[in-house]
């Protein structure tokens, strides 16, 4: 006999009341699991959607994810375009802008229109994106991009100043993984430079109109508590909260900027402090950690030379790696960063252990494009020396016009010099140049100053000796033109939480005077790369260790291989060589206790 199911049986009527109370059942059992409803899309987070074009790939299929991935990681493939979108975020979009090779930057693009080259060869090298719409008011968007020979840059804030480029400029690299991700906005403000010379506040918390605010900039993140300036550390600007509105552009004091380098682009950190009537002091209402002071933008990224700043480590002061196995590294990383110039310190007549003579002749058979301004077999260091800093320069893109290696202890004189200990005289090297395509002339200075101690002596002597090369060179002006000067200052352009046991103040320092003599700190660029590094490792070469970041107070502190100039101009681009192979060290290219610093200048 044939069996007839009871729904079979029912009436239409009775099978609508199953259907409704099946629907009740799936969307309570949707609430208490917490899966989304489809017809329900104005709830539903909102999502990025898109797609990269890349090298012998093409078109990849399109995504949409919080966070996205555009590209492929570890198949050194560049990404030649991309297109951007939002989902579930009705009237709000994504705006692009991409930087190609041998093109430059193309206009801005949105709503998923495509951004880049196909069936051209040509990489992307950098972008800026930013949201509009009412998800702006929610949300912040982030991206980072991986970059050939540098691997995953920090995270950008979405915008379209200095801070928010991703990328690279003026340096041929291609970019091979982009992510992107909506992070929902906190009450914490936004603090960003609007230009040279106003600062554009941000926040999202309601305060009422009228309300007292101040923002607090400093050197470090301890700084912003301070109740009195220490030598121009600090600066606050009062203002009032507009009515209806949630941000307010300041004008940015001049005087702040110059105590803390002449408006340079060094990180800063930043707070937003409200008036409590109640207790009649300012309280916090968000802190922004390394935003950036501006820096005046320079003219185009074609008309420049990348030069770069190495200490390599002597025999004596690296002992537990033979320079006849870190030699080849450290000429790996100049071959890598392929610079027109580059100063190395600690690179001395000390027997390489090679069979090519000494530290100078060693490094100069092993690179492949550089040769030494001064010869190893023509350099004669005196025995009350220290000799160390040299130049080397690529013929390709530099005449070298004349040289000269000067006594930086005579320059200074005595009194001064031989006060307190390692008063060893450290000489420094100089040239002058002509760009080989343009012909036009500037001056380049190699300085290692007197070893990191904190004493009253040792400071005194590293000031004064920067006082002296600086006039120094300054005499040769005339004929030089532009001057550059690429140093281990063995002291930091701000100050650190401890050294040797002590605190040290580097307003007071080398790097401090050089700005107050007019020079220009090359990390003043708009795009900086691995700003999170040390420039000096200290023991983590030894164990092939994990690079030493620095920390949110600490900023800049550790910085104390730096290039500066002057009649040059804002550099272009700034950075902090460190390569990675399983999150340690590479040891094919790790061959000192620090870090090569590289800027790409308008010198052309």
């Amino acid at each position: 006999m044939q069996t007839i199911s009871r729904a079979a049986r029912s009436a239409p009527s009775e099978r609508r009341a199953w259907a409704a109370l099946l629907v009740v059942l799936a969307v309570v059992a949707a609430a208490l699991t917490g899966a989304p409803r489809s017809a329900d899309a104005a709830v539903m987070s909102p999502l990025i959607s898109g797609t990269a074009h890349v090298q012998r790939i093409g078109d990849q299929k399109p995504a949409a994810a919080n966070p996205l991935s555009l590209g492929t990681s570890g198949r050194a493939l560049r990404v030649e375009g991309m297109t951007l979108r939002l989902a579930n975020a009705p009237g709000s979009s994504i705006v692009y802008r991409v930087h190609i090779q041998k093109e430059g930057w193309q206009g801005w693009r949105q709503d998923g229109a495509f951004a880049g080259s196909r069936g051209k060869s040509q990489r992307l090298e950098g972008f800026y994106a930013y949201l509009t719409g009412p998800l702006a008011d929610r949300y912040v968007l982030q991206y980072r991009a991986h970059v050939q020979r540098i691997g995953w840059q920090p995270w950008r804030n979405g915008g379209t100043g200095a801070a928010s480029f991703a990328g690279t400029s003026g340096q041929s690299l291609r970019m091979e993984q982009l992510d992107f991700r909506l992070v929902p906005k906190s009450d914490a403000p936004v603090i960003e430079t609007r230009a040279a010379d106003r600062l554009r506040v941000s926040w999202n918390k309601e305060h009422p109109a009228g309300t007292p605010l101040r923002v607090v900039l400093g050197r470090r993140l301890d700084d912003l508590n301070t109740a009195r300036d220490v030598a121009g550390a600090v600066w606050r600007a009062t203002f009032s909260v507009p009515a209806g509105r949630k941000n307010v552009d300041i004008p940015l004091n001049a005087a702040w900027r110059n105590a803390i380098g002449q408006a340079t682009g060094m990180s800063v950190a930043a707070q937003l402090q409200r008036y409590d009537a109640g207790s009649r002091t300012w309280v916090s209402a968000g802190t922004v950690v390394d935003t950036m002071v501006p820096t005046p933008q320079a003219a185009a990224a074609s008309t420049a030379i990348t030069v770069a700043t190495y200490n390599v480590g002597s025999v004596k002061a690296v002992t537990s790696v033979p320079w006849s196995t870190r030699g080849a590294a450290v000429a790996r990383t100049i071959d890598a960063v392929d610079p027109a110039l580059v100063a190395l310190q600690e690179l001395n007549a000390d027997a390489a252990g090679t069979g090519r003579g000494n530290m100078i002749q060693d490094l100069d058979a092993l690179l492949t494009r550089h040769q030494a301004v001064i010869p190893g077999d023509r350099f004669r260091p005196s025995s009350t020396s220290v000799p160390g800093a040299h130049l080397f320069y690529d013929p390709a893109h530099l005449r070298l016009q004349e040289a000269a290696t000067v006594s930086t202890k005579q320059l200074v004189g005595d009194a001064v010099w031989n006060v307190g200990s390692s008063t060893a005289d450290q000489p420094f090297e100089w040239a002058r140049f002509t760009v080989a395509a343009t012909g036009r002339p500037f001056c380049a200075v190699s300085v290692h100053l007197t070893p990191n101690d904190t004493s009253s002596a040792a400071v005194a002597r590293r000031r004064a000796a920067v006082e002296r090369i600086s006039a120094y060179m300054t005499e040769r002006a005339p004929a030089c033109g532009d001057l550059v000067l690429l140093a281990d200052f063995n002291d930091s352009i701000q100050a650190r939480p401890s050294v040797s046991g002590g605190s040290y103040d580097g307003t007071k320092g080398a790097q401090a005077r050089m700005i107050q003599l007019g020079w220009t700190n090359a990390a003043a660029a708009a795009a900086r790369t691995n700003i999170r590094y040390k420039s000096a490792e200290s023991g983590t070469f030894v164990a092939n260790g994990v690079p030493g970041a620095l920390s949110a107070s600490e900023l800049q502190a550790e910085w104390i291989d730096g290039i500066y100039t002057r009649g040059v101009g804002s550099a272009f681009s700034y950075g902090v060589d460190v390569r990675l192979s399983g999150g340690r060290f590479d040891p094919a290219f790790h061959g000192s206790d620090h870090n090569l610093v590289w800027a790409r200048i308008p010198i052309q």
